[in-house]
């Protein structure tokens, strides 16, 4: 695209990334002469001093799995003392189990499909299946919820793809997800939590779920904790997003700051009625210390009087990015963005307040690369900026290369962007 106008404030996209795993060496062989390296059969792995074969610890899991047997992957735990349910899968059949805590099933349905890797269901299955019309809900199992059952086709895959939606709301984080195949074909769902589960699951305990709280200005975060037990709740935030939530010690990582109950203030609710109902907490934060900790990964946690967790959540922030860069008479919302010429000289600026770089990517009119340029971050407007010469970025292609976080992968992503405000775009999008 030419270089032109650009504002935004997130950035989506799919990443394929590789991983390169290679050996360091100085140049010369650190192994003494006549000397025998330390080597272990599997599972086992050397301990830390170089000198037994020891058995590794276990693998760190999320709250409610643990690791397998091999201890190479996590799983949910099976219990036995759990009921049984009133229904099991058939040859030839899946069933997955849907419990949502407040019982309320009204408009949900199951979005199925083939592929490649996931080649399950039969033809009469999938017939009339769409977005808009997905599988119904079969049945109600007293203690696990609602449950479909799904016809496989013959020799089907050992997956099954599926996404539980009422409309446009997407459960288990709105992603695409996989249900095992293998076994007893029974897979179980709990509202609100990422994972799917091929053992029987009525509760997880305490564990991030969702991204129920709204950080809607920049000292008052909404939230149903909805416990009586509540005595505070901490905004946990990371630079790094190495945040780890502990069911029983709350989140380990980075720095946070303490909310109170309180009140919100009349203004926000008007912006946000439908928020309204939320319980309302008054965060002890300044502005400058909330804008770095939205450069991050954030979390929301709520503790009883004596620490420990009763909740956890990840936080929405449209509201709190509003109030700290466009609620003033000379910040964001009044700033030129996009390209600016003063003479010779061409400024690009992008509006990215949680961004921790942005790189502008230059190309020539052949679509090679033609220069990265390290923009500026000013504070006050969370708008990132590069000046350079007519002779450097006139009518030159480009794109954004943004680092920021990314909920998807609770990781710091490089993400590059095409400029929607640009007056052309090329056929690879630069």
């Amino acid at each position: 695209m030419n270089i032109s106008a650009k504002s935004f404030m997130y950035v989506s996209a799919l990443l394929i990334m590789s991983v390169l795993v290679s050996a360091c060496s100085s140049g010369e062989d650190s192994t003494d002469s006549g000397a025998v390296l330390l080597t272990c059969n599997a599972p086992l792995v050397i301990n830390d001093a170089g000198t037994a074969c020891v058995i590794p610890p276990p693998i760190s899991c999320p709250v409610g799995l643990v690791p397998n047997e091999t201890n190479d992957a996590c799983v949910a735990p099976v219990n036995d003392s759990l009921p049984d349910p009133s229904v099991v899968a058939g040859p030839d059949q899946a069933i997955l189990f849907y419990n949502r805590p407040d019982g309320d099933y009204d408009g949900y349905e199951l979005h199925i499909w083939n592929n490649g890797q996931c080649d399950a269901y039969t033809d009469a299955q999938m017939e009339g299946i769409t977005w808009t019309s997905g599988a119904v809900i079969a049945g109600y199992d007293d203690n696990y919820g609602a449950y479909w059952i799904l016809d496989l086709k013959d020799g089907h895959s050992e997956c099954g793809n599926y996404i539980i939606h009422a409309g446009d709301d997407k459960e288990q984080g709105g992603a695409d997800k996989i249900m095992d195949l293998t076994g007893d074909r029974m897979n179980w769902v709990l509202s609100g939590v990422t994972e799917t589960f091929s053992s029987k699951i009525l509760e997880l305990g305490v564990s991030v779920t969702g991204s129920a709280a709204h950080w809607v200005d920049t000292n008052t975060l909404l939230w149903n904790v909805g416990d009586p037990a509540l005595s505070e709740v901490r905004v946990h935030n990371s630079d790094a997003a190495d945040l780890v939530f502990d069911a029983e010690n709350g989140v380990t990582g980075g720095s946070s700051v303490a909310g109170a109950p309180g009140e919100a203030p009349a203004a926000s609710l008007e912006k946000f009625p439908h928020l309204a109902g939320l319980e309302a907490f008054t965060l002890d934060v300044d502005a400058a210390t909330a804008k770095s900790m939205l450069r991050g990964e954030t979390m929301a946690v709520a503790y009883d009087v004596d620490g420990a967790p009763l909740g956890a959540t990840r936080i929405q922030i449209p509201g709190v990015l509003d109030d700290l860069y466009t609620s003033g008479e000379d910040d964001a919302d009044e700033a030129a963005l996009g390209p600016v010429y003063d003479g010779d000289a061409v400024t690009a600026a992008v509006w990215a307040p949680t961004a921790q770089s942005v790189n502008l990517l230059v190309y020539g009119a052949d679509k090679s690369p033609a220069g990265t340029h390290a923009m500026v971050r000013d504070d006050v407007t969370g708008i990132w900026s590069y000046t350079g010469t007519r002779a450097q970025l006139d009518r030159m292609f480009y794109r954004y290369e943004v680092s920021v976080f990314y909920a998807g992968t609770s990781n710091i992503e490089d993400f590059e962007a095409t400029d929607p405000y640009s007056v052309s775009l090329s056929t690879n999008g630069r």
